[in-house]
């Protein structure tokens, strides 16, 4: 099981966890690659802060909306992920008409 399958099967199993949380609960587990992994997550919005850590507290992570929508043709997900997506509809093919 890949780093990612394990942060997001710990996430539906328990909800809201810290790192460490995952970390105790899967104890083959690598801290730097947990880390850097829940990284890249929250940059594909599959994984949300609850709470940002500061002061000795760790960060609490919850599912993103896009890991708990994953349902759908991945058209259906391109257009929710694409925010120009109506724009273009209308005028992308201005751009690439003959002159």
């Amino acid at each position: 099981m890949g780093t990612r399958e394990l942060i997001l099967d710990h996430l539906r199993a328990h909800g809201e966890s810290t790192i460490h949380q995952i970390i105790k609960s899967n104890p083959k587990a690598d801290y730097n690659k947990v880390a850097t992994m829940m990284a890249k997550l929250r940059g594909y919005a599959l994984v949300e802060n609850v709470t940002v850590g500061r002061g000795g507290k760790p960060s609490t992570y919850k599912l993103g909306r896009l890991a708990l929508n994953q349902g759908g043709s991945i058209f259906d997900q391109c257009r929710q992920n694409w925010s120009g997506y109506a724009i273009h509809k209308i005028f992308g093919s201005a751009s690439r008409a003959p002159a």
